[in-house]
């Protein structure tokens, strides 16, 4: 009996899950478009790293994420995003650079409070933000310069 409300509660979450990716891929067309000024295009930009734990099957959320991430690419500001993904613990997350604060907090406000956030299947996050060390990075090949649209 508690099995089967563990399935319950397990398919009605990815089914959540699912549905709040769905609606996520609608809020690319609903984000304000903030001009990029000339001092913002000659950022190195602004880092994002987050990490969370996940309750569903890592090929769930590999499928999942992968539907999306077309969309979250059109994201206003969002110059590039690493996925990461480690099976072993159950946790997901990635390296995110923007092309400005405004940006940034845009999207942990935005997509990210509405698909992580809200979503019961994501716990334990732990979301950091960072500057970057131009000259360090690009003397190690790091991708500080403004991403071609």
């Amino acid at each position: 009996d508690n099995r089967s409300k563990e399935d319950i509660v397990k398919k009605w979450t990815i089914a959540t899950f699912v549905v709040l990716l769905i609606a996520a891929a609608g809020l690319s067309a609903c984000q304000p478009v903030m001009p990029v000024s000339a001092d913002k295009a000659d950022s190195v930009g602004k880092v994002l790293q987050v990490h969370f734990q996940y309750d569903i099957t890592a090929d769930e959320y590999r499928a999942a994420v992968t539907s999306l991430a077309g969309e979250l690419a059109q994201f206003e500001g969002l110059r590039w995003k690493i996925w990461t993904i480690n099976e072993e613990i159950g946790e997901a997350g990635g390296l995110v650079v923007f092309d400005d604060e405004v940006s940034r907090q845009a999207y942990l406000d935005g997509p990210y409070a509405d698909i992580i956030g809200s979503n019961p299947v994501f716990h334990d996050e732990v979301i950091k933000e960072f500057d970057v060390i131009e000259d360090a990075t690009q003397d190690t090949r790091g991708p500080v310069g403004v991403a071609e649209r």
